[in-house]
């Protein structure tokens, strides 16, 4: 739904869960242009790549639009969270109230986009759309002291490795689930003013994921997530929570994602972070960058902490890729089925072997049917 004002914008118009699909939203961007967004919600928070802003900011930033987002305040039920967004240059204002409901106009004077032609630039193709529900676990809750009640994201679902943090340290560790692999590197130091030894363990869980993501109520959609999120203790369980206020911190001066993401006919890459206060780092914190691969289908992303800043209170940081209903993602699928869908063949030998094969045997089959007509 689109509509067009007196100050010469055209507005994109969609509600709560629609965010989390291509159509309606991300399609009004890609098939017709629109670059400003009015979003009213009753979005209900979760951790740790799901609450209310951090969404909101990475969807905008994502697709560098104009994002109105206008959110239902109601603690008790984990709704909570509103914002004016101005793409890649980030928050205009936002806020999240975790300890009452308000009633409450925020205003912000938003720079205007020129509107663009479809970005597209591959076949298009027609396809039943497949949704995969798979069982998930029950969903955890957490309750905060000022009544927020928040839940918890299915982290049970990806695969994981634990880093404590032990004093001053680094790390570099890959993490693989499926066909996505991610690149981790992080430095941190304890903060001075913490003792040792008289507070709970911390540490964070580097996590991969490759796979549909089934909320209850919802349409599934595919996810290929490469994250860090903030632990309480070892284990999985104690993951995807708020931090304890006796909780020993640490500043983290170093956060480096890397991987690489195959092309899709419905895709969105997106900066993914929130730290303590449920509000997310903003562009000029981060670097991020997304290219091409040369010969190849592959996009190589790139999410790092700006090298001026540093963080002691963060929850998550994440390369967040949304593959909605996996439509013609390069890869998935035969190597017929990325010819239709517009693959070209890249380069390898294998891959051409693959392709002069198949057109061999089409070449032969039709010979043969051509011989036994005459």
């Amino acid at each position: 739904v689109t509509f067009d004002t007196d100050f010469n914008v055209t507005f994109g118009h969609f509600i709560c869960f629609d965010i989390a699909f291509y159509v309606p939203s991300v399609e009004l961007v890609v098939k017709h242009g629109v670059r400003d967004f009015v979003y009213p919600t009753k979005w209900h928070s979760q951790l740790p790549f799901y609450t209310a802003v951090q969404v909101q900011l990475g969807w905008a930033y994502g697709n560098d639009v104009n994002l109105l987002a206008a959110g239902a305040s109601r603690i008790e039920y984990g709704s909570t969270g509103s914002g004016i967004y101005n793409g890649r240059k980030g928050t205009l204002t936002s806020v999240i109230k975790l300890n009452e409901n308000e009633r409450r106009i925020y205003v912000a004077q938003v720079p205007k986009y020129k509107r663009t032609e479809q970005r597209r630039q591959h076949r298009t193709v027609s396809q039943i759309r497949k949704h995969v529900r798979q069982p998930t676990p029950e969903q955890k809750t957490q309750t905060t002291s000022s009544g927020f009640v928040m839940t918890r994201d299915y982290i049970e679902q990806y695969t994981t490795t634990w880093m404590s943090l032990e004093y001053a340290g680094n790390a570099t560790a890959n993490v693989c689930q499926g066909k996505l692999c991610c690149h981790f590197e992080l430095e941190w130091n304890p903060l001075l003013n913490m003792e040792i030894g008289n507070t709970k363990i911390f540490g964070y869980r580097l996590g991969a994921y490759d796979g549909w993501r089934n909320e209850p109520n919802v349409d599934p959609n595919y996810i290929r997530n490469c994250g860090i999120f903030a632990c309480n203790g070892v284990t999985l369980d104690d993951c995807g929570y708020m931090l304890s206020p006796d909780q020993l911190r640490f500043n983290l001066s170093r956060i480096l994602i890397e991987a690489k993401y195959p092309k899709s006919q419905e895709i969105l890459l997106m900066p993914n972070s929130v730290r303590d206060n449920l509000l997310p780092l903003e562009p000029s914190q981060f670097e991020w960058s997304v290219e091409e691969e040369e010969k190849s289908h592959m996009l190589s992303v790139r999410f790092a902490l700006a090298k001026t800043e540093s963080l002691s209170n963060l929850l998550s940081f994440a390369i967040f890729g949304n593959y909605y209903d996996e439509v013609c993602t390069y890869g998935s699928g035969s190597p017929e089925k990325d010819l239709e869908c517009g693959y070209e063949p890249t380069g390898d030998g294998a891959a051409q072997l693959r392709f002069f094969g198949t057109w061999l045997h089409l070449l032969l089959a039709v010979g043969f049917i051509y011989h036994l007509s005459k």
